[in-house]
C-alpha cells in the first residue's frame, strides 16, 4: 500500500497538505478494475494510492495482460499431436499439418496405412509402418532400386538344383532334361534316362541311350560332378568353389564330393542355406560400450560406440559430452594411417567445397566413411557380376569403415574446401589388396549426388575417369560392328570403369553362349577348347558412345581370338547378343536393345511344289521377333543333319532312287517365306520349312518328311537345343478305295503298343513293303500254295493297300487292316491264306519293322462254295491222317488244291493219250488251285482221320468224272501227299458192275490186250473209264466213213447203240503176266444179236488206241486185226495210183 501526500509550502511558510486518492491502472491488453474490497483491502481504500488489478482480454495473461496466453501448452496435455508445430497466438493456438505418413488436422494425426486398399504404391508387397511403409517381393522376385517394383529372379542365371536344364518362368523356375532323359518322377529336379542301358555299361554314375546316335550308350555324370574326357565314363568332382558361376554363396565357400556348403563371415548370419546378412549387434545385445553418453551403432559386420545423437552428444577429449551451444568444439578425426604404395596409387581426390579441415571430426570422419562403404556395398552388389567388376570372386561383396581410409594428412584445406585423398582396401578375409583408382573413382562418380545426400557436404571428384578413346578399326571391323542402346544413360557416365564393365559384360554374355554346348562353341563361336573372349576382344568405334534421348547408343565389333578369323561377323554377333540378352542386361543392370539386325537372311523364294510340300513345327518358350540368324542357320542345319542320318540309312523311305545321294546340308532345308517363324500365342512360334533333295529344287513328299521329323524329332530337337512340336499330319496319304472284292480280302493285323494318331507315312510304307516282301519270300517258295508262277512273285509295297479309316486304336494297341492285290491283276490275295501266309512271315515282318505284330484275321480255311449236283456226283474222298478237320487252315487248303490241281496239270499233259483220257481239249487252259474245290461241309472229322471230299472243274468248264479224277489222284497220290505233307489215302472206290457170263461166242470174239507195266490189280480205278472210253470210239471209227462202216458191218443202231455196258471182259481179266497184265475184253451188241467180230474190235483198238487208253499196250495176237486181205480190191486205176509213204513213231501192229 502506498500513501502518497502533497504539503505545499509557499515562501512565507505558509503550508497546505493534499492527500488524494490516487488510482493507477497498469493493464496492457485488458481493463482496469478496483477489486471488490476486503477488510484489508478495505483499509487500503482509504489510503490515496491504489494500483488497480487487470481484467485481461482473451488469449492475455499475466498481472498486466502484458503476456499472451500460452495455448501450445494446453490445460493437462498439449492441443496438437506431439509430431506438428503448434503456433501460439494471442488468438489461440494453430496446430501445422500432419506430417507425411499421417493424416488428420494438426491436433489429432493418425498413421497413413499406404498399404490398405487399391493403393498401389507396391509392386507386390506392401507393409505398413508407422508414418511409412516399405515394399517387399514375392519368392522369385526381387526389389528394384526404385525399391517400389518388384523383377523376375532369373534363378537359371546362377548355379541352381537342377541337374540338367532349367527353365526360368515368372517368380519361379522348372527343372527339364536333355534329350533322352525324363524328368524324375520322385524329384523333380533331377532326370532319369529314358532308355536303360545295359547293366554292364561301365558309367560311372548315369548311362543313357543318345538320341542322335540311335542305340548307342553313353555316360553322364549327377549334379556336382563332370565327366573325364579320358574314358567317357568317369565322373571326377566340381570344384564349386572355385568360380562363383558354380555356388551360390554369399561370402565363404567349402568344396564336399558332389556339392558344397556356403558359411558367413563373422558378424553376419544365414538367412538362407546360401545367403548371408549383418547381425544387428546393437539389437542382439552383443555389445560393449561403457563410455558415458556411448550408444551402440551397427556396421556392416560389426558395431561400434559412438556419442548418442538422439541427446545431442559429441566426443570432446575422447569423452561424450552435451553440446549445449556452438563453442563446444567437438575432437578431430583421428590422423590417417600411413599408407603402401599400392593404397597412395589407388587413392582417388574429392573437394569438400566451404569446408576446413577443423570441421573434419571425429562424426564427420564416421559419416563420411559410413557413406563410402554405403555406395560401394549397393553398388558392388548391384547383380551377381558386379562383385567381379568390383575385383573379388565373390557373388556377394561387402565393405566396413575398417576398409575406407584416408591417405595421411587429408583433409587438406584449399582456400575456403577442403580436398581429400582416400582409398578402399578390400576385406582382408576376402582379397589382401586395396580396391583399383578406377573402380573407385567410377563408383564415386556414378553415385556422386548419392555421397552428397548422404554426407550433406558439397563433394566433387576431382580423379579423372574418362576411358581413353578407341583405336581406328578396319573396315572389316566397322563392316561387323554392332550398335547397342542403353536406356536411361548418359555418355558422361561412361566411366573407365563403366567401359571395362560394359566389356566384361559383353564378354561374359558372349562366353554364355559360347559354352552351351559343342556345336555353340565349335560352329557359331568359332572356338576351340582352350579359347574364350576377352576384354581385350571387346572394342567401340571412334564417337562411341552417342547420346540419344535420355539413352545411349554405342557401337562396338568384337575380334575373334584365333587367328583364323580376324572378327566376329555382325549377324554372329548380333544373334549372340540377342539370345543372351537377359544375361547382358543382368550384368549392366540396365535394360538394352541391340539395334543392329540380328535376323536371318531372305529365303530363296519358294515354288508352289516346295510350299505344297513344306511341313510346320511348333517352337515352344520363344518369340517370333527374337528369331536370329544364328537359331535359323542350327535349327536348319539340325533338320539337314537328321533327315541325312536317316535317308542315308532309308533311301527307299526316301524315295532315293539307287545311286541317289542322302548328304543334305543346311541350304537344302529352307523356310518357306521370311514370315516365318510366326507368332501363335503362348509363347511359341511355327516355323514353316521343306527340304529339297541334294541333287535340284524338287521337295520331299510333306508326309515323308513330316514323318522323317516325327521319326528324328528327339534328335533334331537335342542338335538345335529348341523344343518344338510336328504340327504337320505325318499320317500315310489316303489309299485307293477298295472294290468289293478286295474288300471281302481285308486282312487285320494288331500292332502292339503303338497310338494310332502316331502313325506316321514312312512307317506305314516300311510295314507294307516288309509284308510286299515277305509275301514274295512266300510265295516263292510255295508257288503252288500262292497258286502263282515264279514269274508272279514281284510283290512290292504299291500291292499292299491299308483301308483308309486304318490303323485303328484297340486298347494300348492298333488295329491295321489291309488287303494284297496280285502282281498279275489277278485280284486280291484270298483273306485268310494271305493271314496264313502273314502268321508264316511274322517274325521276318517284326525284324523288318520293328514293330510287336500278330495276325487277327482268321487262318482257317474259308467255307468251300455251294457245289452243283453234278459237281457232288463227280467228287471223290480222301483221308488224311496227320491233322485235325478244325485244323484245316487256308494255306494248307490252297496247298492241298493246289497239289491236286498241278497233279491233274501234269497227269493230263503228260502225253496225247493222256489229254484225250481227261477229255481235256488241246487249246484249254492248264488246271489251277480255283478248279479244284472241297464240297461244303468237307473236311470234316471221321474219327481219327480227316475227310476230305473234292471235285475238279475243267478250264473250259464243265466237271471232270469221278473215273478220271479217282484215276489220277490215285496214280498221284504219293506225289500229293508229299508235296502237302498230308498221310493221304483214296477212300472212293469204284464198283465194277458184274457182267453176265460172256457166251461162246462172246469169248470167241473177245480181244487179249497186254498192258506194259500194269499191276492187275489196279484196274478197277480204269474199268469204268475204259469201257466209256472204247464204246466211244467203236462208235466214232464205223461213222468215220463207208469204208469204216464196212469193216464193222453192223446196223447203225447197233453202232450208235454202243455205251460201256456193251464193252465186258472176260471173267478174272486182267490177269498178271509178269509185269505186265493181259486184258481179255469183247464187245456186245446193242441189238442183242451177238458181239463185234475179233478182228473188228482189234482193228478199231489198235487205230483208236491213244483215245482209249493212256497205259502203253499192244495186241497180244497183232493178227486178230483185219489183215491186208481183208481189204477190198483195188480197181487197176487205184492200183496205178498207190502212193507209198512212212509213218515214223508207229508199230505195225497197230
Amino acid at each position: 500500500m502506498v500513501n502518497l501526500t502533497f504539503l505545499v509550502q509557499d515562501t512565507k511558510n505558509g503550508s497546505a497538505i493534499l492527500s488524494p486518492n490516487i488510482q493507477l491502472c497498469r493493464c496492457v491488453n485488458g481493463e482496469c478494475f478496483v477489486p471488490e474490497a476486503t477488510s484489508e483491502q478495505e483499509a487500503a481504500i482509504e489510503n490515496t494510492f491504489l494500483v488497480m488489478s487487470c481484467n485481461c482480454l482473451f488469449g492475455y495473461t499475466g498481472e498486466f495482460c502484458g503476456e499472451v496466453r500460452d495455448f501450445c501448452a494446453g490445460e493437462l496435455t498439449p492441443p496438437c499431436n506431439p509430431l506438428v508445430t503448434c503456433a501460439n497466438s494471442a488468438a489461440g493456438f494453430m496446430c501445422g499439418n500432419c506430417p507425411n505418413g499421417y493424416e488428420g488436422n494438426g491436433q489429432i494425426c493418425s498413421d497413413i496405412d499406404e498399404c490398405q486398399g487399391n493403393q498401389t504404391v507396391c509392386d507386390q508387397i506392401c507393409t505398413n509402418t508407422v508414418s511409412s511403409y516399405f515394399c517387399g517381393c514375392n519368392d522369385g522376385f526381387s526389389l528394384d532400386s526404385d525399391e517400389r517394383t518388384c523383377s523376375d529372379i532369373d534363378e537359371c542365371s546362377k548355379p541352381n538344383n537342377c541337374s540338367q536344364l532349367c527353365n526360368n518362368t515368372v517368380g519361379s523356375y522348372e527343372c527339364y532334361c536333355r534329350i533322352g532323359f525324363l524328368i524324375n518322377s520322385d524329384n523333380p529336379t533331377t532326370c532319369t534316362a529314358k532308355v536303360q542301358c545295359d547293366a554292364n555299361n561301365g558309367c560311372d554314375q548315369i548311362c543313357y541311350i543318345d538320341p542322335i546316335q540311335v542305340g548307342q550308350e553313353k555316360c553322364a555324370c549327377n549334379i556336382g560332378y563332370s565327366l573325364q574326357e579320358s574314358d567317357m565314363k568317369s565322373c571326377d568332382d566340381i570344384n564349386e568353389c572355385q568360380s562363383t558361376q558354380d555356388n551360390l554363396c554369399d561370402q565363404t565357400c567349402t568344396n564336399t564330393v558332389g556339392s558344397y556348403t556356403c558359411s558367413c563371415l563373422e558378424g553376419y548370419s544365414f538367412t538362407s542355406p546360401s545367403t548371408c546378412t549383418d547381425i544387428n549387434e546393437c539389437l542382439t545385445g552383443d555389445f560393449v560400450c561403457n563410455g558415458v553418453g556411448e550408444e551402440c551403432e551397427n556396421i556392416p559386420g560389426s558395431y561400434r560406440c559412438a556419442c548418442s545423437k538422439r541427446l545431442n552428444m559429441v566426443r570432446v577429449n575422447g569423452t561424450c559430452i552435451f553440446r549445449e551451444d556452438e563453442s563446444i568444439v567437438a575432437d578431430l578425426a583421428p590422423a590417417a594411417p600411413s599408407a603402401t604404395q599400392e593404397q597412395t596409387d589407388n587413392a582417388i581426390q574429392i573437394t569438400l567445397a566451404n569446408f576446413q579441415e577443423v570441421n573434419y571430426t571425429v562424426e564427420a570422419n564416421v559419416l563420411f566413411k559410413d557413406s563410402v562403404v554405403k555406395l560401394l556395398n549397393d553398388f558392388c552388389n548391384e547383380n551377381t557380376l558386379r562383385p567381379q567388376d568390383c575385383g573379388v570372386e565373390q557373388n556377394q561383396l561387402f565393405f566396413s569403415e575398417l576398409n575406407v581410409k584416408r591417405l595421411p594428412s587429408y583433409p587438406s584445406n584449399q582456400g575456403n574446401d577442403a580436398i581429400i585423398q582416400f582409398y578402399v582396401d578390400y576385406p582382408s578375409i576376402i582379397r589382401n589388396a586395396t580396391v583399383d583408382q578406377a573402380i573407385l573413382a567410377s563408383i564415386v562418380f556414378a553415385e556422386l549426388q548419392k555421397l552428397r545426400d548422404l554426407t550433406g557436404f558439397s563433394i566433387t571428384l576431382d580423379t579423372s575417369v574418362t576411358p581413353p578413346s578407341p583405336g581406328t578399326p578396319t573396315a572389316t571391323q566397322s563392316a561387323n560392328a554392332v550398335q547397342l542402346l542403353i536406356s536411361s544413360f548418359s555418355t558422361s557416365q561412361w566411366t573407365t570403369f563403366y567401359d571395362t564393365v560394359f566389356r566384361r559384360a559383353v564378354v561374359v554374355t558372349l562366353n554364355r553362349f559360347c559354352e552351351v554346348d559343342t556345336y555353340s562353341r565349335t560352329e557359331d563361336c568359332g572356338l576351340s577348347d582352350s579359347q574364350s573372349f576377352v576384354l581385350d576382344n571387346i572394342a567401340r568405334l571412334p564417337n562411341n558412345p552417342i547420346q540419344s534421348g535420355e539413352n545411349v547408343q554405342v557401337s562396338f565389333y568384337v575380334n575373334h581370338p584365333s587367328n583364323t578369323n580376324p572378327v566376329v561377323l555382325q549377324n554372329v554377333l548380333a544373334s549372340m547378343l540377342v539370345i543372351r540378352e537377359s544375361d547382358l542386361e543382368s550384368a549392366l543392370s540396365q535394360q538394352v536393345q541391340i539395334q543392329t539386325s540380328a535376323a536371318p537372311a531372305t529365303p530363296p523364294t519358294a515354288t508352289s511344289g516346295q510350299t505344297t510340300n513344306s511341313v510346320v513345327i511348333r517352337i515352344s518358350s520363344f518369340d517370333a521377333n527374337r528369331w536370329t540368324y544364328l537359331n535359323d542357320r542350327r535349327l536348319r542345319s539340325s533338320i539337314a543333319s537328321r533327315v541325312a542320318s536317316y535317308c542315308s540309312g532309308h533311301l527307299v523311305d526316301c524315295q532315293i532312287q539307287t545311286g541317289g545321294t542322302a548328304s543334305f546340308t543346311e541350304a537344302n532345308v529352307q523356310r518357306t517365306s521370311s514370315a516365318t517363324p510366326s507368332d501363335v500365342g503362348g509363347n511359341s512360334v511355327d516355323y514353316s520349312f521343306y527340304v529339297k533333295y541334294p541333287s535340284g529344287e524338287t521337295p520331299i513328299i510333306q508326309y515323308i518328311l513330316a514323318s522323317v521329323v516325327k521319326i528324328e524329332l528327339d534328335a533334331m530337337q537335342s542338335e538345335s537345343t529348341l523344343f518344338f512340336s510336328l504340327q504337320t499330319s505325318f499320317q500315310p496319304p489316303p489309299p485307293t478305295t477298295p472294290n468289293s472284292d478286295q474288300s471281302n480280302n481285308t486282312v487285320s493285323i494288331k500292332i502292339r503298343n503303338q497310338q494310332a494318331d502316331q502313325w506316321h507315312g514312312i512307317q506305314d510304307n516300311q510295314l507294307r513293303a516288309a509284308i510286299a516282301t515277305q509275301i514274295a519270300s512266300y510265295c516263292t517258295s510255295n508257288l503252288v500254295t500262292c497258286g502263282v508262277t515264279s514269274d508272279q512273285v514281284s510283290f512290292d509295297s504299291s500291292h499292299v493297300t491299308r483301308i483308309e479309316s486304318s490303323p485303328v486304336q484297340d486298347g494300348d494297341n492298333v488295329t491295321y487292316t489291309f488287303f494284297v492285290n496280285y502282281p498279275s491283276g489277278s485280284g486280291p490275295i484270298q483273306r485268310n491264306l494271305l493271314a496264313g501266309i502273314l502268321t508264316a512271315q511274322t517274325v521276318a515282318i517284326e525284324t523288318a519293322t520293328n514293330l510287336s505284330l500278330s495276325v487277327e484275321t482268321s487262318t482257317l480255311a474259308a467255307t468251300p462254295p455251294v457245289a452243283s449236283s453234278d459237281q457232288m456226283s463227280k467228287a471223290i474222298i480222301v483221308s488224311a491222317s496227320n491233322i485235325q478237320a478244325n485244323q484245316w487252315s487256308a494255306v494248307q487248303d490252297s496247298k492241298f488244291r493246289g497239289y491236286v490241281a498241278q497233279a491233274i496239270a501234269e497227269y493230263c499233259q503228260a502225253s496225247v493219250s493222256q489229254t484225250q483220257e481227261c477229255e481235256l481239249p488241246a487249246n484249254q487252259a492248264t488246271f489251277t488251285t480255283s478248279h479244284v474245290q472241297l464240297v461244303p461241309g468237307s473236311p470234316s472229322q471221321d474219327g481219327g482221320n480227316v475227310s476230305i471230299q473234292l471235285y475238279v472243274d475243267y478250264p473250259g468248264g464243265g466237271t471232270m468224272s469221278q473215273a478220271i479224277l479217282l484215276l489220277i489222284v490215285n496214280q498221284k497220290l504219293t506225289s500229293i501227299a508229299t508235296n502237302t505233307g498230308l498221310q493221304l489215302t483214296v477212300v472212293t472206290v469204284i464198283v465194277i458192275p458184274t457182267a453176265p457170263p460172256p457166251s461162246q461166242e462172246n469169248t470167241d470174239n473177245a480181244i487179249n490186250v497186254v498192258l506194259k507195266d500194269f499191276q492187275a490189280d489196279q484196274w478197277s480205278l480204269r474199268d469204268t473209264l475204259f469201257r466209256q472210253n472204247m464204246a466211244e470210239e467203236i462208235r466214232a471209227f464205223c461213222n468215220m466213213s463207208t469204208y469204216h462202216r464196212d469193216i464193222c458191218n453192223i446196223s447203225d443202231a447197233d453202232v450208235n447203240g454202243f455205251t460201256s455196258d456193251h464193252i465186258r471182259r472176260l471173267p478174272n481179266s486182267p490177269t498178271q503176266n509178269g509185269t505186265d497184265s493181259i486184258l481179255s475184253f469183247y464187245a456186245v451188241l446193242p441189238s442183242g444179236s451177238g458181239s463185234l467180230p475179233s478182228s473188228v474190235l482189234a482193228t478199231i483198238f489198235t487205230s483208236q488206241q491213244d483215245n482209249i487208253l493212256s497205259v502203253t499196250s499192244e495186241l497180244e495176237n497183232p493178227g486178230e486185226s483185219i489183215s491186208s486181205s481183208q481189204t477190198p480190191a483195188l480197181t487197176p486205176t487205184q492200183t496205178q495210183n498207190i502212193v507209198a509213204i512212212t509213218i515214223f513213231n508207229f508199230k505195225s501192229a497197230k
